[in-house]
């Protein structure tokens, strides 16, 4: 006795396709629903991580290094300022447009991630096996800097993606582009577009030119080798590329252009510089450079206890100014002065340097090596 069965038709698919297709279709459908999942689950994941991070953060000026003497005294160096935050209103129309030309043309146009820059550097770094390549928006460099992400790897990257879809669903472009200025190093121990603006050129950022505003754009890429207080040819360069790209987006003309890129660099002279650091500071700095990052260093709001005597520093740089002092002023020695120094030239002036030790645990209490930082960064207690 035979069993009726309905008999059901073939679905669309299979009438429509070649026989000799319908394996490697069905195939391909279960591959990218196993894809679709482990996406999923990636992308769960890595956003449950991103959740852990405080987005207040961001708009937060970053906690800079503090040194303290043996008894708890703050250290500050010569001329040192404190850092500022500004506000969008502050920030000149043409340093936004700068920024954008530099590092990041599609700002206004992507959620946080320029997927086509990304495909690209990935490919790039598959064919190179590395991960040089980032393809980082301003936004993604903002996660970046925020939460001190350094390392390069897949893990990283991914949870710099999270963290900037996150950045971005919280904070306005304006915001995030005023929150990058504010956090970004520009070198010569500035951080931050206010302290950029004064120790290169003594102003707020209000009133920088637009000249001012490429010049220290071109800076970011590179803030120790760009800077123009180490390379003012190479700021120059930069700040060239800068206005190039500035013509490529159609935001100036060429004529414009060829003016900005002639304008006189007018950088404070020494002698106004605002200095971040003293050779005593400098003396601790190279001791945290054996086990630290330069960003952990430079940003990661660290307190540091030295044997250091604040006092002890004090009274030497004040003894051996005033005996120097007095040398210059004995009559028929012909020498140079600290007064008549001329920036950028080596000084020729009366030098010294001093090391003042504890003698019963070789503690270093106090360390003087030269008559002027600014002049001079060589420590001569290391010659």
């Amino acid at each position: 006795m035979s069993t009726w069965r309905p008999i059901h038709p073939p679905p669309f698919w299979k009438r429509w396709l070649p026989p000799f297709l319908h394996g490697p279709l069905k195939l391909a459908f279960q591959l990218s629903l196993v894809g679709l999942i482990i996406f999923s689950a990636i992308a769960f994941f890595y956003f449950t991580l991103a959740m852990r991070f405080d987005m207040d953060e961001v708009a937060k000026l970053p906690a800079g290094t503090t040194f303290y003497d043996r008894k708890g005294v703050e250290i500050t160096a010569p001329g040192g300022s404190g850092r500022k935050l500004v506000t969008r209103k502050e920030i000149p129309d043409f340093l936004v447009k700068s920024l954008r030309a530099r590092e990041d043309a599609r700002f206004f146009e992507h959620s946080g991630i320029d997927i086509r820059g990304l495909l690209r550097a990935t490919v790039r770094n598959i064919k190179d096996r590395n991960f040089t390549q980032g393809a980082s928006t301003l936004s993604m460099q903002l996660a970046r800097n925020s939460f001190k992400m350094k390392q390069k790897s897949i893990h990283r990257k991914l949870l710099e993606i999270a963290l900037t879809l996150r950045l971005e669903a919280r904070y306005s472009k304006d915001e995030i582009l005023t929150h990058y200025l504010n956090r970004i190093y520009f070198g010569a121990g500035a951080d931050g577009i206010e302290q950029a603006a004064r120790t290169y050129f003594g102003k707020s950022t209000s009133e920088l030119s637009d000249g001012e505003c490429a010049l220290i754009v071109g800076i970011i890429r590179g803030p120790h080798i760009f800077s123009p207080f180490r390379d003012l040819d190479a700021a120059l360069e930069q700040r060239k590329q800068t206005l190039n790209r500035l013509v490529a987006m159609g935001v100036i003309d060429k004529a414009r252009r060829d003016k900005l890129a002639a304008e006189p660099v007018k950088l404070v002279s020494e002698d106004q510089r605002e200095t971040q650091t003293s050779y005593a500071l400098q003396a601790v700095r190279r001791e945290l450079d054996r086990v630290l990052e330069g960003d952990e260093i430079q940003l990661g709001g660290l307190h540091v206890h030295t044997t250091l005597d604040a006092g002890w520093q004090n009274r030497l740089e004040e003894e051996l100014t005033r005996a120097v002092e007095d040398l210059e002023h004995e009559k028929g020695w012909p020498h140079s002065t600290v007064v008549g120094h001329v920036a950028g030239t080596e000084p020729t002036y009366i030098q010294y340097a001093a090391v003042t030790t504890e003698t019963k645990t070789g503690a270093t209490l106090a360390l003087i090596g030269g008559r002027n930082y600014s002049h001079s960064r060589f420590d001569r207690t290391r010659s």
